[in-house]
């Protein structure tokens, strides 16, 4: 359930602030590749299993971008409908076995470009990481050092592990970048709010009021 510190953060916030469509989006058709190659081949599905769920969140996630963004309600129905289609040609064996290998292995590629990179070059550009949730970050990148135990013991599927060590360099450096906003974000840091005002502070800077003895004093002269 990696996804569900993210969705809980962005429902409770109502904002999508600091968060990558395009990296959800690469990340959806990634999983879905990497499960229409590991059930094709027919590995047992306790190698694979956890990519369902993954995959489930992932739609939910694109779900909430798409909605709190707005504004693109059409385009969100034309790309569901592509992406069903998509999905049905992987795994009815209308995209060949030898095309959807090279895809698995592209996989490492759009993960990497498509769907971290711009989240990380966002965060970067921006100093903070918005609303990603390190709780999420933490657990792809447990999700990951699973991956790479279960391939390892069940499989030896290369391209499953080359892309299992990828994702859990780039998890390790969104949670970082979370680390680093929190820490900020601490009283004291750069990102933290300003100190509330004391009582009566700043009123030095009002002009000073008038000497009431001052005319008083001139009509005594008089």
């Amino acid at each position: 359930m990696r996804s569900v510190p993210q969705i809980i953060k962005i429902v409770r916030a109502r904002s999508v602030e600091g968060l990558s469509l395009t990296s959800n989006l690469a990340e959806l058709i990634a999983y879905s590749i990497t499960f229409s190659y590991n059930a094709r081949l027919g590995y047992g599905f306790s190698t694979y299993g956890e990519l369902v769920s993954c995959w489930a969140q992932d739609i939910a996630l694109v779900g909430l971008l798409l909605h709190f963004r707005g504004g693109i309600r059409g385009k969100a129905i034309v790309g569901a409908a592509a992406y069903c289609a998509l999905l049905y040609a992987f795994l009815s064996g209308a995209v060949p076995m030898p095309v959807l290998t090279w895809l698995q292995a592209s996989t490492i590629a759009i993960v990497a470009l498509g769907g971290r990179l711009p989240q990380i070059l966002m965060n970067h550009k921006r100093g903070d990481s918005g609303q990603l949730s390190a709780a999420t970050s933490a657990l792809n990148l447990a999700g990951n050092a699973a991956r790479v135990f279960t391939t390892l013991t069940l499989t030896g599927d290369g391209l499953n592990l080359v892309g299992a060590f990828v994702q859990a360099g780039l998890n390790a450096t969104l949670l970082f970048q979370c680390y680093a906003t929190h820490r900020r974000r601490r009283p004291g840091g750069d990102l933290a709010p300003p100190p509330e005002p004391l009582a009566g502070e700043g009123d030095n800077d009002a002009p000073p009021a008038a000497d009431a003895t001052v005319p008083a004093l001139g009509l005594a002269g008089v």
